[in-house]
């Protein structure tokens, strides 16, 4: 009789589950290093992943435990300092870590949807953005701070700590260690609940660690330095190889006014990125404003020579900014972010407002002057005017980049300049200041296709002199192709142009000088070819003039006078013949009917809406 044993039965192999086991040693390394990682588009727990693999079988563990780069790249300082020290560490061996975050931030980007979303969108954690969050819990942030990490300083390119008022005491333990092999430290000065800015600077720097970097003989090899809301003596030799300085928030005990921190740059050549926001608020500043009176003359002080400066951002008051680019001399080409705040007035001839616009508009490479490139976004916002260069549209950026491959272009400066006002304390008129900086930037302006605008303020009360404002400030666009229109009100603010594009020598700036030949009927405009609308309703009421119309009847009597004029001369010199707008986007319209888009497909434009994620139909 057959036997009814089955021990010795061989399973079919369709009946196998496979494993991951099954995978060559090289791939199954490759799947554990790459669980190692962040993820940013589905964060996770890399170091909790990799104990997890480890304990799932032992071929799993022999060949995690081998692995010395997962753990570094997994390394998290979050946990009982014994798992650390007895577990996480030893199997890193000597494995340089990236990065070292104190105190440790993916818990709070697990939990915090904002945050997931930033790192998809940055690829990157945020993790000064999430270590600016009020409350970042730590276990045994001392015995780290002072026994753990100073022991991982030699094989870590980058440290950034956030140390909150209670614990500030120790960050001079920190500093004693030898941290002369780190390549970024970023030291931030926690806040915890009611706490006001701190008086006594013993709150926000430490004299303990000012006396050793004063003791420092030879530059580290320290290349970022990110202080916030706190301050170290940066005048030490330590510093001198720095090419990333940002200081943010520093409070009043220990801010630096503009000729010491002239002082302090002129020993740092080799920087590439300044970030400066709210630096300069001393306490000389606050108490005597613009009589301010600095430790040493600016006048009298040397020229700063920061010849690799790639981006150079800025956050103060206009006075303080006017001070340092009168004596920084750096790269045409420099990415610049200026926000000037206390403006007090339209430029005057000595006005810190007039300096800084005639810096940017002066600024030249070589024999060419700089221009702000294709495209440029203007605001004009309760307060505050904001002007600077933007990426161009879909629709231009073919013309820009055959236009780059020519030798004869002008080199291009993206810079944004932000001028801010006190409307309670100043008065100040946005449209005499908007044409300040139009007159001020007419050469740039003529090669300017694209231009953003957003006018955020009730319509001008004086239609003459809206009128005329206006019209300097679209005179200088010779080239101008194509506008975007933020909202009711910035169309409200170019009403005076759709009404009457034709604009007379009286309408146009100072500077310009028309020739004996030039005709009176002047159109600033004459290459525009498209609009984008966004978030604007074309029911709505506007006084034009004489009479009160909508959005829509105005834009198609603007439609229809353009087509009239198709061709002819704009009687400006240096311009072309008249263009007509042959295409119109409305991004989240309203009021529009069907009836106008016939009308304005009548007059030669081709129009289309965008939904929110970007597609379009059209007519």
């Amino acid at each position: 009789m057959p036997s009814n044993d089955n021990s010795t039965k061989e399973v079919p192999e369709a009946l196998v589950k496979p494993s991951i086991l099954d995978l060559p040693t090289e791939i199954i390394i490759l799947i554990i290093l790459l669980a190692s990682k962040q993820d940013f588009h589905a964060p996770h727990n890399p170091r909790q992943t990799i104990l997890c693999i480890s304990q799932l079988c032992r071929d799993l563990r022999d060949i995690t435990l081998d692995l010395p780069a997962a753990w570094a790249q997994s390394m998290d300082l979050g946990g009982h300092s014994k798992l650390l020290t007895k577990v996480i560490i030893p199997r890193c061996r000597n494995v340089h870590f990236d990065t070292l975050v104190l105190p440790p931030v993916t818990t709070n980007l697990l939990k915090s949807d904002s945050m997931k979303k930033i790192a998809r969108e940055r690829s990157a954690v945020p993790t000064i953005d999430i270590l600016d969050e009020e409350r970042v819990p730590c276990s045994e942030f001392n015995r780290k701070l002072c026994r753990i990490l100073p022991s991982l300083i030699g094989q870590t390119r980058n440290i950034v700590l956030r140390v909150n008022p209670r614990d500030w005491k120790d960050i001079g333990n920190f500093f004693r260690q030898t941290l002369s092999s780190l390549e970024g430290l970023t030291v931030m000065r926690g806040q915890g609940g009611d706490e006001v800015e701190p008086r006594d600077e013993d709150q926000c720097t430490s004299v303990t660690i000012n006396q050793f970097l004063s003791d420092v003989s030879s530059p580290w090899n320290l290349r970022s330095l990110n202080l916030r809301k706190c301050y170290f003596d940066l005048e030490s030799t330590a510093f001198s190889r720095l090419e990333e300085l940002i200081l943010f928030d520093l409070p009043v005990c220990v801010a630096i006014c503009p000729s010491a921190m002239l002082h302090i740059l002129q020993n740092m050549p080799h920087l590439k990125r300044l970030e400066l926001d709210k630096v300069t608020f001393t306490e000389a500043y606050l108490e005597e404003g613009d009589e301010e009176v600095f430790w040493y003359g600016i006048e009298d002080g040397p020229v700063v020579k920061l010849p690799k400066l790639q981006k150079f951002i800025f956050d103060g008051p206009v006075t303080h900014c006017a001070s340092l680019i009168s004596k920084l001399q750096i790269p045409p080409t420099c990415i610049i972010n200026f926000t000037c705040t206390s403006i007090t007035s339209i430029p005057s001839p000595d006005d810190p407002c007039r300096q800084i616009v005639a810096y940017f508009s002066s600024r030249k490479a070589g024999c060419k002057a700089i221009t702000l490139g294709k495209s440029i976004t203007v605001e004009i916002t309760d307060g505050g005017l904001v002007f600077g260069t933007t990426q161009p549209t879909l629709e231009s950026r073919r013309d820009i980049l055959m236009e780059r491959q020519k030798d004869t272009e002008a080199p291009t400066s993206y810079f944004c300049l932000c001028l801010l006002w006190d409307e309670e304390l100043t008065h100040i008129d946005p449209l005499e200041l908007l044409g300040f900086v139009a007159d001020s930037f007419h050469d740039s302006f003529a090669e300017v296709t694209d231009l953003r605008l957003n006018y955020d303020l009730p319509q001008p009360t004086d239609w003459a002199l809206h009128r005329m404002d206006l019209m300097k400030f679209l005179y200088p666009f010779k080239q101008l192709q194509h506008v975007d229109v933020a909202n009711n009100s910035t169309f409200g603010f170019l009403l005076p142009y759709l009404h009457h594009p034709i604009c007379t020598h009286r309408d146009l700036p100072s500077w310009y000088q028309p020739s004996p030949k030039a005709s009176w009927s002047l159109d600033p405009l004459s290459s525009l070819r498209s609009f984008y609308f966004l978030d604007v309703d074309f029911m709505t009421l506007f006084f034009s003039g004489p009479s009160t119309q909508t959005v829509h009847s105005l834009l198609i009597r603007y439609m229809k006078s353009r087509c009239s004029r198709y061709g002819k001369t704009s009687g400006m010199t240096g311009r072309g013949l008249i263009r007509k707008i042959n295409r119109i986007y409305l991004h989240n319209c309203t009021g529009l009917s069907n009836l106008a888009w016939g009308q304005l497909g009548f007059y030669g434009a081709s129009v289309e809406t965008l939904d929110p994620a970007g597609s379009s139909t059209g007519n």
